[in-house]
């Protein structure tokens, strides 16, 4: 049982950047029980902390926003949980603010924009992001069970735009998921270790569905 759920906005940044989603849900954990927080625990027989990120981020990729839900056993207030959390998490991790969450429905994410920063020139064109979003299919091999899978990420794309040495991509929350950068670096061309090598990937936005807006 719970009294209060609050959704927090947090930062990803530097090395804290190579952090897996798992290990970034530990580290919360750690943190909560640190400051002395009162996170509520789920029922059954392997009870945990309710904590919970909204949205995956791949290993190696910067955030300057993401959101998590915390609920507690005790009411505790926003303010404070910013003021005793944020010395209890290491360095690259600070959380931006707080604020209480619906208590009743979680909150949803519908859209991301990622920039992709690069060391040095484009090794693709405007020419060919415009024919790749002109085309009818973005096809993308992912990886389910073990076993290779293509998949059309079309839908999710909504725009991408270039500037000086940097792409901006625009993504969106389909009924089938959504797409990575990664994805769509190798949809125009470059490899695995090009894109490790020459890229600098930060997700700079995540947008909530509406409803959710209007509670908090």
């Amino acid at each position: 049982m719970f009294r209060e759920r609050i959704l927090l906005t947090f930062s990803v940044t530097g090395d804290t950047r190579f952090i897996s989603h798992q290990d970034l849900m530990r580290v919360f954990q750690r943190a909560a029980r640190r400051a002395g927080l009162s996170v509520a625990s789920t029922q059954g027989f392997n009870p945990r902390p309710r904590i919970a990120i909204l949205q995956t981020r791949g290993v190696g990729v910067s955030s300057d926003e993401e959101f998590a839900e915390m609920d507690f056993a005790d009411w505790v207030g926003p303010n404070r949980i910013k003021d005793v959390l944020n010395p209890a998490l290491p360095q690259g991790i600070e959380v931006k603010k707080v604020v209480l969450a619906n208590p009743r429905a979680h909150a949803r994410v519908c859209g991301f924009t990622y920039q992709v920063d690069f060391s040095g020139t484009l090794p693709f064109s405007p020419d060919a992001v415009e024919k790749l979003l002109d085309g009818p299919e973005i096809l993308v091999e992912r990886q389910r069970k073990g076993k290779a899978k293509t998949v059309n990420v079309r839908p999710a794309v909504d725009a991408i735009r270039i500037t000086n040495r940097s792409v901006v991509m625009k993504f969106k929350v389909t009924g089938q998921g959504s797409v990575r950068p990664e994805e769509i670096l190798t949809a125009l061309g470059m490899c695995r270790k090009d894109i490790l090598t020459q890229c600098r990937i930060t997700r700079t936005e995540m947008n909530l569905s509406a409803p959710f807006h209007k509670f908090v």
